[in-house]
This record gives C-alpha cells, structure tokens and sequence, in this order.
C-alpha cells in the first residue's frame, strides 16, 4: 500500500515504460485535490496540464467544460476534468485525444452532479482508480510489462499516399480514415511541407471548422521555418502557399488550386463532397472514424459506394496503430465503452428482409437503455452510421432526458433500424405567451417554439409535438422503404401521444425527396447556413396533421419562399429551390392577370428580357404554386433569385448572357406549354 502521491509517481513511471494512459479519481476536499495535483506536477516535472471545470489552480491552463475540443490537436501530460459546473460528453471525450502516452486523467466528480446522476456513467466511473483523502492506495494496479516506442510506418505510408495525389493521376481521390492519436493531421501537415518545400504547389485545406485544421498548420510550419504564417491558416514557402477556405466558400468560388485536402470530411453532407470530388480532380478526403466528430463509419460507407462508382481509381488509407499513445490503451479502450465510440452494426442474419412478418416499432425504456448494453450499442452503431452529427452527447441525452425516446425499428425481432425522437410543446398559457414574447425559449421544444414565435401559432406550443431527430436504417437494409413505413407507423403507437409529427434538418434534395414521400410537407426554410454542414434548415410538418393552423401555414410557405428569393436565399443552389417549391402544398390562387403572348414573343425572340419581366415573373409565380413539377434551376436563377447574366452563365456552364437566354427560352416555353419555335 502506498501514499497518494507516491503511488501517482509510481504509476507515472510505469505508463512512460508502456505509453499507455489512465483515468484516475480524486475523492477529497478542494484542499487536498489542489495539493496532491501540486505536488505531482512538481515531482514529476510536468509543465503542460489543462484543467476543465471547476476553480483555477496555480500554473494550470483553466478551460470550461464545454471547451474539451479546443485542445484537440494539442498534447498534454496531465488533463483534469471538474464536474461541478456540468458534465458534457463531447468536451470530455474530445479533450482525451490531447493527452499523450504516460499522461493521466484526473477526475473530480461532484456526487450531486450530471455524471454521477446518470446510472450508466455512475457504472463506467465505479470500474475507474479511485485516490482517497486519508487513505493508502493498492499497488497492485495491472501494468503492461511491455515497453512501447512510436510507430511511425503507417503515418509515413500515408505521407507518400497523399504526396501521390499531386504527382500522379487525376481523379484518383484518397480516402484517409484514422481514430484519435494515429497521426492523421500529422500526415497532411507533414505531406503539405514536402509538397511545399519540393515543388511550386497551391495547396488548399479546408473543413466544418478552421480550429480542426489548425494541428496541420502547425506540423507544416514545424518542417518549413522560414515559411511566413499569415491570419494563422497561411503558409507561404517561396511560390507555394498552404491555406484554408470553408467548404461553403469553395463550392461557391471554386479557387484554383494543385491539390485540396479536406479534413473532418464526415462533417460535411455527402452532396458537398460529390460536388468537391466533381470540381476538383486531385483531393484527398480524411476523417476521424471515431471521436468527437461523430460518423467516420457511415461516412465512408456511403461515399465510398459514390466513388466507386465515378471514381473507380480512387484509394483508401487506414491508420490503425495510435502514435501519441500506445495500442491497447486502458483509457482509449474505456472511453470507447463508456460512449460506445466503437459501436458497429452487426450483418443482418440471411433472409430477414424478406420475412412474410411485417415491420413493428417497439419504445425502449430507460432501464431497458441503461441495463441491455448489447442492445444500446446496436442502437446506438446505427445512429451513427445513419448521421455525421451523431455525438457522445446524443448518447446522455438519450439516457437521461425522459423526453427523448429511442424507438426500435426490428422484423421478427431482429434490429433494422432504429427512430431518435423528442416529445416538445404541450406548454402552459403563461410559458407559450412568454416564448411567443421573447422571454423563454425552453430547451427541448425547437419546431413547437419556432411554431409559435415565427408564425403566431400559439395553439402549436400548448399542442404537443413529436420531432423526429434521426432516422437510421441498418446499412444492409436501406433503400427498401423501411424508414418511411416506420414514420407512417408512428401515428399508431400508443405509447407516445402526440397532436402532430414534425421534423427539421438540413436539407438537400435527397433528403427533401425521402421526407416529401412520407407524407411531409415543408413550412419554413432557415435564413441562415449551418456553419457546420452549409446546408438551410427547413422545418416540414406530416400532412395528416388535424390541427386547424396547418393549411395556412402550409399554404403560406410557397409564396413567402418566392419573396425571399432575391435577397435572403439569393446565393442558395438553384436547382434545390426549384424542388423545395415543388414540394409545397397550397390552395391559393394567382390573381394578377398575365401577358402569356408577351412571353410567348420573348421566347420568339421579339421582346427583351428586360421588357417582358413583370409578366414572366408573375407567371413563374404561378407555375410555382400551381404545379407539382419542380422549377428548371436556371428559371429559378434568373427569375426568382435575379442573378445576373454572368452569374448565371458561370453557375450553368453557358459562355454568356446569348446562350443562357436560348437555354432560358426553352425552359420557359416548356414549362408554360407555349406553342412557340424558340429563338
């Protein structure tokens, strides 16, 4: 038995010897915690340690405990996290990935707090070391004998990977897939500062955040010392630059550049990458399959269908073996089953998609959750598969919050695919003026709220809601109708009661299209882009809602979208507008009166655009809410959102305004039915 503070010393030495990590609680006063910490940084000479949480101790980087992915990228010898302010899961696990082989994890655990309150995280922190105030501490914790050296062979073969992308043939993407601590922004870093430093090279980065990349910066700049660093995303070594664009601005600027890596790329919608993979002919795509980030698995599901069939010599590089620290990491191995990082969906037994049996829905309890761990994982492998977003925090919020309900999709028993959904609104008088006001916006209750204060519809908050957060379908079985049976069933599930069915997301014509066929119809479009996906979020109610605001707001939506156009989603990819327009229901009429042979002369070629606008305007208006096909993208461009000739030309592959108005007359003629010979 030893003393606290010799045991941590002899602990330390131990994992330098095997460059494994460990998590450790400290049960004691403030006093004693802060003076056991002192002293073991001091014995052992460590000057990097980050606390998050918590008071601020002497000599110790102090972060929130909401701000664990600021350090990811960095290294660390000693991390403490302090949940008396809150316990978030995404921090936690993000700021893990900062400590190096040999570090430890200190927890400070408040019994009255989120961590300790939830039974499954109660359960994975009782299998932890604990270091009592006033009492010895065994010895006989179970180190690995075996000493470990860095292996760098994977990295370095993932350096020569991505140096091919520029030297050798075009279209041949790489795929670069790794868990925390392989060294993968490492590879990019390391591989750029060759580029740099051996040829004239523009080289491109870009990803959901500039902070993510901000490791590859600092490994180029680590190799290129006389490079000039400019806004902190800027390397310039001699006629070769290295630097960072956003994923919106790329597709909408289109740079010119030798080589582009795009990093994170599980958190950016697969028709972002379509489009950088069709725009740019030497790209290199690397991900975090594990992590903070979320997705990598189903990221590379479902790109690498796409790419095997347009890009069929693109290439896949896996950086299994951990560089920062060593594999079979006590602390990596625990995290991953604690918040089931590792989750992955089990093949489907032979035949059960062609079971006579038909598709049931079953609720899952909270115990159920907390106790059947094999089930949860597979839950939970399926969420993650299914959604980029899909987080460490998704998993405590479906344990803990009683409004959030997972929902098995199973046939014969068998998981298929499973339904994340949140019950909202339901709101008393007093708290739906107060959100209708702007006093309140309660957690938990986003379309019932957004309802309420953007439409005036009061009755949507005092009415109760189920949102749909995710939908999941097991690989193995996508592409079949799966999802939307399950979303038609919903209605008749007796234990949840709700007056209607709503959901949000960021859209993309793909997932406009699954939504439309399940019998949703769309009521608002979101002004601004998701900084993380580039995407509009667009809230759609199901069509079988009996409540009395639905047809108008419904109703509503089509005309209040084309008003917009111009201005708020004047830059917004045409071709998807023309679809969401379509998709909308609505019962009014246009009672303006319009000039068709004035359009039908423009289409001859006898009229200006510029005279015969009003009219065509007006008529594209009515087209809109009266048709169920969708507007041509270039209609939609020129006519509703007023781009200009060039614009247009630069968005539609055409040499000028002549060739985008030949291209304009027919759409238009097709459209209205003119019986005309366009000129």
């Amino acid at each position: 038995m030893l003393q606290p503070i010799e045991f941590l010393l002899q602990l330390r030495s131990k994992l330098e010897f095997s460059r494994h990590r460990v998590a450790i609680i400290l049960e004691g006063s403030d006093e004693w915690k802060l003076e056991l910490i002192g002293q073991y940084l001091s014995r052992a000479g460590i000057t990097n340690a980050t606390k998050l949480g918590g008071n601020a101790y002497p000599s110790i980087e102090l972060l929130s405990y909401k701000q664990g992915h600021q350090l990811l990228g960095g290294e660390r010898q000693v991390l403490i996290y302090d949940d008396q302010d809150g316990f978030d899961a995404n921090s936690f696990t993000a700021s893990t990935g900062c400590l190096v082989g040999g570090g430890i994890l200190f927890l400070f655990l408040d019994q009255k707090g989120a961590s300790s309150s939830t039974p499954w995280l109660r359960d994975a922190f009782s299998t932890l070391v604990h270091v009592k105030q006033g009492e010895l501490v065994s010895d006989n914790y179970p180190y690995s004998n075996e000493q470990a050296l860095p292996d760098y062979s994977e990295q370095n073969y993932a350096v020569e990977h991505i140096q091919h992308v520029l030297s050798g043939h075009r279209k041949r993407p790489l795929v670069m897939t790794a868990d925390r601590g392989r060294g993968k922004s490492s590879a990019l870093g390391i591989a750029a500062a060759k580029m740099l430093r051996d040829k004239t090279a523009r080289i491109l980065v870009t990803a959901p955040a500039r902070k993510s990349v901000e490791p590859l910066f600092e490994h180029a700049k680590r190799l290129l010392p006389e490079a000039s660093v400019k806004n902190n995303s800027l390397v310039e070594h001699e006629d070769s630059s290295l630097s960072f664009i956003s994923p919106d601005e790329l597709l909408q600027t289109k740079p010119v550049c030798d080589l582009l890596l795009v990093d994170e790329a599980s958190a950016i919608p697969l028709p972002m990458l379509i489009a950088i993979t069709e725009s740019y002919h030497r790209v290199v795509f690397s991900t975090t399959v594990h992590g903070y980030e979320g997705c990598g698995r189903g990221f590379t599901l479902k790109f690498s269908e796409w790419l095997n069939t347009h890009r069929s010599g693109w290439n896949l590089c896996e950086l299994k073996t951990p560089i920062r620290w060593a594999k079979h990491d006590p602390l990596e191995q625990w995290l991953f089953d604690t918040f089931l990082l590792n989750a992955e969906a089990e093949a489907l037994p032979a035949n059960i998609l062609s079971a006579e049996e038909g598709l049931k829905l079953k609720l899952i309890s909270k115990v159920r959750l907390s106790q059947d761990r094999k089930m949860a994982q597979s839950s939970f492998a399926l969420l993650v598969a299914a959604h980029y977003q899909t987080s460490p925090n998704d998993l405590i919020q479906l344990l803990e919050d009683e409004s959030t309900n997972l929902i098995n999709i199973e046939i014969q028993g068998v998981l298929v695919g499973c339904l994340l959904v949140q019950l909202e609104g339901g709101m008393e008088e007093k708290l739906v003026a107060d959100v209708v006001s702007g006093k309140r916006r309660p957690k938990g209750h986003m379309i019932a709220s957004t309802l309420a204060t953007q439409f005036g519809i009061e009755k949507a908050a005092s009415e109760r809601c189920l949102r749909v957060m995710r939908i999941a379908i097991h690989p193995d079985a996508q592409r079949l109708g799966l999802g939307s049976k399950a979303l038609a069933s919903l209605n008749n599930l007796a234990e949840l009661d709700f007056d209607y069915l709503a959901t949000s997301f960021g859209v993309t014509s793909e997932l406009y299209r699954f939504w439309l066929d399940a019998g949703f119809l769309p009521v608002r479009l979101g002004a601004k882009r998701d900084p993380a996906s580039g995407t509009h979020s667009i809230l759609m109610v199901q069509k079988d809602c009996k409540s009395d605001w639905f047809d108008s707001v419904t109703q509503h939506f089509s005309e209040q979208l084309i008003s917009l156009l111009p201005e708020t989603f004047a830059n917004t990819d045409s071709e998807l507008l023309g679809i969401i327009l379509s998709g909308a229901r609505t019962n009014l009429t246009y009672t303006q009166s319009i000039n068709f042979r004035l359009i039908q002369n423009y289409c001859f070629g006898a009229v200006s655009y510029e005279s015969v606008f009003w009219e065509l305007y007006k008529a594209v208006n009515q087209y809109a809410i009266s048709s169920e096909h969708s507007i041509p993208a270039i209609i939609v461009a020129k006519v509703l959102q007023r781009a200009g000739w060039q614009q247009v030309a630069s968005s539609f592959g055409l040499t000028g305004r002549k060739h985008v108005e030949q291209q304009l007359k027919n759409e238009i003629a097709l459209c209205l039915n003119l019986q005309c010979k366009v000129k």
